[in-house]
């Protein structure tokens, strides 16, 4: 079993309620006629803009974590771009 559904199974059993949220605001987002890309992050930790990050999907060759700078740098190079529009990519570091 892989790192991401280890912690999806813990997180869907010790924070029930806070799963189940982020599962509704997802449909909420994609239900809301809008363009969206809903940006998924493993553990975040402090951090600059390395540009050293990995975009994908969530599975094995992402890491378990991310810098905050990295984050934000995904987040605003996507004001232009068409490439996650109506995904959900997963970003973690290099």
């Amino acid at each position: 079993m892989g790192i991401h559904k280890l912690m999806s199974g813990l997180v869907r059993i010790i924070a029930k309620d806070v799963f189940e949220d982020s599962v509704r605001a997802a449909r909420w987002v994609m239900n809301s006629g809008l363009d969206w890309i809903i940006p998924r992050a493993p553990m975040l930790r402090d951090g600059p803009v390395t540009g050293d990050y990995h975009v994908g999907f969530v599975n094995g060759e992402l890491g378990n974590r991310l810098a905050r700078g990295n984050f934000a740098d995904f987040i605003l190079k996507q004001v232009d771009r068409d490439e996650w529009l109506h995904k959900m990519p997963a970003v973690s570091d290099g």
